[in-house]
């Protein structure tokens, strides 16, 4: 049998379709900081696994006018860029919302672009949709945290309950003083966006229908003073998230240099280890803030289920960015990706047990690592390796395993997973709104 850290038998564990692959996506584009008078173009990338997949990307605004349709094969797959104007803007419901459709199978990332200024972020499929999110921002001065619901259904209520200490809220012009809860109704394909100046992390958002959350900051110098950049990721549904995690490596930062962690509690009373260190979260929705090694990955193990989020921090050469860090348990045998058009090289970063690293195979070839750290009281190993842009499908026949990608660009950064398992893994009620 093929054990992993946790006792998972991974030959024997399949993903019966929960994944981050599907047939329809609703994507959005949260705003970024743009140049005044000159809208940028936001991009979607698609790739596949197996199958051919003809797919057709709409813009459902009704101000915006535009559908394109393309067949793409594993070996290609393709870079699509809308026309100005689609992105989100201050606080608000409005129609700007992408759809997705495609006759087989995809994976599907969306390129946020602003001025000198971008991330990237994994869309999941509608049919991963959820009814229960907790939000993750960053607060940076003079800008903005951000986060977004999008809805797939018509008369969609959503509950949305506030971290304590936010003073104000506006949002379809009006403004809230203490804002505690509020009570929003979306109708199918629309989506709200809510913008502060303070820290969101911790907000509750929860539906009666399937929604989608998108959060992060407009454009963050996260704890620094140093280059800023727009943060984005797509929040999991709370019943997706796990308890034995591995942080990610940031590729060329030096042995000295530490990321930012957030990670939040679904459940009270959670426990969290952090390499060596201990962590108390009294109740759900709490959350903490720790450094890890930016090149020593760490073990972090929970006794119920949270969300881990790393930041990359910004030093003179690294813009920041946001991605989402997967539970092993939902780790998956072959992921398919592809980079922006914006960077002629970046890394794809890998969390593997160690005794299955040489079965790892890109574009059928072998996968040639040569960086791999161990991870400390673990049979885990991680290392990345630099690639020019293309596309691309890493697989094993033998394990499970994690991937991530990483530009370090000082104008355009991006880190970003590129699939995970969706399985309901967190047994917690999800709230619905009667």
């Amino acid at each position: 049998m093929c054990q992993s850290a946790d006792g998972i038998d991974k030959m024997n564990k399949t993903t019966n379709g929960q994944n981050s692959s599907g047939k329809e996506f609703l994507v959005t584009f949260p705003e970024n900081k743009l140049e005044a008078n000159k809208p940028e173009q936001q991009c979607i990338i698609i790739t596949t696994l197996l199958n051919a997949a003809s797919v057709q990307v709409t813009s459902l605004s009704l101000s915006i006018n535009f559908t394109h349709t393309v067949n793409i094969t594993s070996a290609e797959g393709d870079y699509i860029c809308l026309e100005e104007g689609i992105q989100l803007s201050g606080s608000g419901i409005t129609d700007k919302v992408v759809r997705i459709i495609s006759d087989n199978d995809v994976n599907v990332l969306a390129v946020d672009f602003g001025f000198k200024s971008m991330d990237i972020y994994l869309a999941l499929p509608v049919d991963q949709f959820g009814f229960s999110f907790y939000v993750v921002t960053y607060q940076s001065t003079n800008d903005k945290t951000q986060f977004s619901v999008t809805s797939s259904s018509a008369d969609t209520s959503v509950t949305i309950e506030f971290p304590p200490g936010l003073t104000t809220l506006q949002y379809n012009g009006i403004t809230i003083l203490n804002p505690d809860i509020i009570y929003v109704t979306l109708q199918k394909h629309e989506v709200i966006q809510f913008q502060n100046d303070r820290d969101l992390t911790g907000t509750y958002v929860s539906s009666n229908n399937p929604t989608a959350v998108i959060a992060g900051a407009r454009k963050s110098s996260l704890d620094t003073k140093s280059k800023r950049d727009h943060l984005v990721q797509q929040m999991p549904p709370v019943t997706t998230w796990g308890k034995h995690f591995v942080s990610v490596p940031s590729p060329e930062k030096t042995n000295t240099s530490e990321d930012l962690y957030r990670i939040l509690a679904s459940t009270s009373n959670t426990t969290v280890h952090v390499g060596g260190s201990i962590y108390h979260l009294e109740k759900e929705g709490d959350w903490l803030e720790t450094r890890i090694s930016a090149t020593d990955p760490v073990e972090i193990t929970s006794n119920e289920a949270i969300l881990v989020v790393k930041f990359v921090t910004a030093t003179r050469t690294f813009d920041p960015c946001m991605m989402i860090v997967h539970p092993n348990i939902q780790w998956q045998y072959q992921y398919s990706f592809r980079f922006p058009d914006t960077n002629t090289y970046a890394y794809a970063i890998v969390v593997i047990d160690s005794f299955f690293k040489s079965s790892l195979m890109l574009n059928s070839q072998p996968l040639d690592i040569q960086t791999w750290v161990d991870v400390m009281d673990t049979n885990l190993t991680s290392g990345y390796i630099l690639l020019p842009k293309a596309s691309y499908v890493i697989q094993s026949a033998s394990a499970l395993f994690g991937v991530y990608i990483h530009q370090k660009d000082r104008r355009e950064a991006f880190c970003s997973g590129v699939g995970l398992d969706l399985t309901l893994i967190n047994e917690v009620r999800e709230t619905e709104i009667t």
